[in-house]
């Protein structure tokens, strides 16, 4: 960009090449170099010959060091080179298929700006993708002050072609600067006379669309800017392709196939319906995550694909398994595992009580907007930090077990063992509605108020997608709940539940006692994710409601209709009201096409699309070839026994629940608690889904239901009314008759 005539602050780099001379006359020319800038402060960057391409942009992966002195610099010099070895340098690299060794790393030493106003500029309107249109962002002082969210920038949207500006003005109390006596930065209160002023003016505006427009010929691409405001001049920091967008007509595909791509020879995990972006997927699955917890990193890729009120969720299941054979092996040699995550969970639980009882509707709707979104951060954060104990169990049968215990020479499966399982699969512990019927009896008994625990029943109804109005929970109480209105029943009814815990908890205890210690290790972890998989109903339930709560509010203040919550992303809505009014449009048209793509380490991709191309592209491609559409019998994992012969009813939305006919036998993606009238109804429980832990394997052993779970794709195979055989003993369906 120095050589195109752009604005950029002075500076040197070191090739690829210079850390191969001798590190006595390099590290003497850097600082003979340093001293020809004439400035106390440098900026210190790495520059990876692969980084910033169009697919993969290394965003944030190696090192750079800002305010960086004369006496420091060599040092930061040889860190930003040695970034190449880090660790997640090693794992984007493994993630995205790279051969490291292709890399090699130039250093930049760079003039540091003194910024009095900084900012963003995208040659291509990020939020609608019109290519007409360059957004930029500014703020007061160094950009860091918005990086880190202390300061909502103004946003101005300039038409190429006219050169007309669309501004938001944001208020700005504070900013950040540089100290030049001390060497790093410090907050400033900005002059009261400017705080609610223009950021950067109109000439400087249309000066730095010219710039942008240069930028982007000179690549001939979208690009994503950084730059700054010194002295009433503008330089151009950094220019970066924008990797996650496409043309409008081909974003969705090339968002498929990539995900196909990237998990070409694995199974796909069953869909799941009703999926809220909101409450899961945005930044999910950063690789960080994994990383803090998992001490051989098993990166997961996620699709999500939403139109209206139907979800479909496509992940790889073999990476899913493979987590949780790493836990069940790590389980017997780390004596305190088991104990370890149930302690952390009741930990994340507690805190997710306490918030949840301290903030109803009126106090949630007398923050304002700072403390809105700082809620509905840490909530989020208790339910990212609890949902990685889960990964581990999502899928384990017997089959798992068995090959895991044979790799570890043990063998603890015999005849008795497995005569019992039917009896030590049964959750030793309270189910979610009786552990939610007395969480709120033993509120009643200590507050009295009805109201109140009209107001914390909300977390019984909620859903992945939805929460309940006060009217829905206290229509629940009313029908389920009559003895809460009397206070000797309430009382009744917390001794008997106690009383039948401890029955259960003992019969279990005698039922397990005459095992061999393998043998109890194994039932103890069996128990361990039922009542994880079980408190994850309470725990995100209850986080779900705050949140859905908070954005509703948020919601209110930008004039957006709080149906969009569902196809909106807390990574937007925790960008300030300001951010959600620029992008309003483009959540409106989410209602009918929304796709996201977590990849393992890339930044989220979404975008508007054509729902039905995406899912009929995935299916040809990959689903149906690999299944079969004209399978007559299926094997599933079955932990509940009996045999059933009669009529398919397939369910995959609640707003038909009432056609739901008894006896029938219910086919369904996966079941949740608002299901369990529709399981008591029904003769027989056959689910796509497959987890020892799932809704369904849990409920149907209480009700002593025939279940069979992992069918993976027989809601697309089944039709209403179709007679089936469900041998529930041997874990088969077989199509007798098809309606």
């Amino acid at each position: 960009m120095t050589q195109a005539g752009f604005p950029v602050p002075n500076g040197f780099i070191l090739t690829t090449k210079a850390f191969w001379l001798n590190s006595h006359e390099r590290d003497k020319e850097i600082l003979h170099a340093f001293d020809e800038l004439n400035c106390k402060f440098v900026a210190v960057r790495s520059s990876g010959t692969k980084e910033d391409g169009i697919d993969d942009s290394f965003a944030g992966q190696f090192d750079t060091y800002l305010f960086v002195t004369k006496d420091k610099l060599i040092e930061q010099v040889i860190e930003c080179h040695n970034s190449i070895d880090s660790e997640r340098i090693i794992s984007y690299c493994e993630a995205k298929n790279i051969n490291r060794k292709d890399i090699k790393v130039a250093v930049v030493i760079q003039k540091m700006v003194n910024s009095d106003i900084a900012g963003v500029c995208f040659t291509i309107n990020p939020v609608t993708w019109e290519t007409e249109e360059i957004m930029i962002e500014a703020g007061y002082g160094v950009w860091e002050a918005v990086v880190s969210g202390m300061i909502t920038p103004d946003n101005y949207i300039v038409n190429k072609i006219t050169n007309t500006i669309q501004k938001t003005i944001s208020e700005q109390a504070k900013k950040i600067v540089i100290d030049i006596e001390q060497g790093w930065t410090k907050e400033e209160d900005i002059e009261s006379t400017i705080i609610s002023s223009q950021k950067l003016s109109d000439n400087h505006i249309l000066e730095l669309t010219e710039y942008a427009k240069k930028i982007e010929k000179h690549y001939w691409k979208p690009m994503d800017t950084e730059w700054a405001v010194e002295d009433k001049k503008i330089y151009i920091l950094q220019a970066r392709p924008i990797t996650t967008i496409w043309k409008k007509e081909d974003n969705w595909l090339h968002i498929v196939k990539s995900f196909i791509e990237n998990n070409k020879n694995q199974n796909l995990y069953p869909v799941i319906s009703n999926v809220s972006p909101f409450l899961w997927w945005s930044e999910y699955n950063k690789y960080y995550r994994y990383d803090k917890h998992y001490k051989d990193r098993t990166p997961i890729d996620c699709l999500i694909i939403r139109q209206k009120d139907s979800s479909f969720w496509y992940i790889p299941e073999n990476k899913l398994i493979s987590l949780s054979r790493e836990m069940f092996v790590r389980s017997f040699n780390e004596i305190n595992l088991i104990d370890d995550l149930t302690k952390k969970t009741q930990n994340i639980k507690d805190e997710i009580d306490s918030i949840y009882e301290k903030n109803n509707i009126d106090q949630i709707n007398s923050l304002q907007e700072v403390k809105l979104i700082k809620l509905l951060i840490e909530v989020r954060e208790l339910i990212w930090n609890f949902n990685w104990f889960l990964q581990f169990c999502l899928i384990f049968d017997k089959k798992i077990c068995k090959e895991e215990l044979e790799k570890i020479n043990k063998y603890p499966w015999d005849e008795i063992f497995e005569n019992l399982r039917d009896k030590w699969t049964i959750l030793a512990d309270l189910s979610f509605e009786k552990d939610g019927a007395l969480y709120l009896a033993k509120k009643y008994i200590d507050h009295n108020d009805f109201n109140y625990i009209v107001e914390l029943s909300s977390f019984l109804l909620a859903s992945y997608a939805d929460v309940p109005s006060i009217e829905e929970s206290r229509k629940y109480i009313k029908e389920n709940l009559q003895f809460l209105n009397k206070k000797k029943e309430t009382e009744q009814f917390i001794i008997d539940i106690e009383k039948e815990h401890i029955e259960k908890q003992t019969n279990f205890d005698v039922l397990i006692s005459s095992l061999s210690y393998d043998q109890k290790h194994i039932v103890k972890y069996m128990q361990s994710i039922m009542w994880l998989r079980d408190k994850r109903k309470n725990i995100f339930n209850k986080g779900f409601v705050i949140m859905k709560r908070c954005a509703e509010k948020l919601f209110d203040i930008s004039w957006i209709d709080k149906k969009y919550i569902t196809y909106t992303l807390v990574s937007e809505i925790s960008k300030w009201v300001v951010y959600l009014k620029s992008i309003k449009e483009n959540i409106e048209k989410r209602e009918n096409w929304f796709i996201e793509y977590i990849p393992y380490d890339w930044d989220l991709q979404y975008s508007i699309c054509n729902v039905k191309n995406c899912v009929d592209y995935i299916n040809a491609k990959w689903y149906i070839n690999n299944y079969g559409n004209d399978t007559k019998i299926v094997t599933g994992e079955c932990w509940s026994k009996w045999f059933v012969v009669w009529k398919v009813q397939i369910i995959r939305d609640q707003k038909i629940f009432h056609t739901f006919i008894e006896w029938n036998i219910l086919v369904t993606w996966m079941t949740r608690p608002e299901y369990v009238p529709l399981m008591k109804k029904a003769s027989a429980i056959i689910t796509d889904e497959w987890w020892i832990t799932c809704h369904a394997a849990i409920i149907s052993r209480e009700m002593w239901k025939p279940c069979i779970i992992g069918t993976k794709f027989w809601t697309k195979i089944l039709k209403d009314w179709d007679i089936i055989e469900v041998d529930a003993d041997n874990g088969i369906v077989k199509i007798l008759d098809n309606k």
